[in-house]
């Protein structure tokens, strides 16, 4: 089933495959905890056999207060995916590391140049 109609989402991120990107987010907002760690959790919506990615990432912004900056760097086929994130008073591994409050849900485009044909154009 095709998640992206079921779920509500508060934003949206796009990478490029394999890539250096940096993602803006304002999870302090809705944050509970002082200082927290982030656990980011990247779901599938279309392969169901898809392993969840779980990690962390650490902050870069200079005024998280305001807005939060993280680089990712996501070696996943592309596609489109769910990603929630989590908050822990320790950088957390797993979903029971954190409080189990979910800061955001949003969705994930992953784009990539891989499988294009561009001999069409030849």
């Amino acid at each position: 089933m095709y998640k992206s109609f079921l779920i509500p989402y508060n934003s949206m991120i796009y990478v490029e495959k394999a890539v250096n990107t940096r993602v803006v987010l304002t999870l302090g907002e809705s944050s509970q905890l002082i200082a927290p760690h982030y656990l980011f959790v990247i779901e599938s919506n279309i392969n169901e056999q898809f392993t969840p990615l779980m990690f962390t990432s650490v902050d870069l912004s200079g005024y998280p207060e305001r807005f939060n900056l993280f680089e990712f760097n996501l070696d996943i086929p592309k596609g489109e995916y769910t990603y929630t994130v989590y908050e822990a008073n320790t950088p957390p591994t797993d979903i029971s590391d954190t409080t189990g409050v979910v800061i955001e849900t949003g969705l994930c485009i992953v784009h990539s140049t891989d499988d294009v044909n561009t001999s069409i154009y030849l």
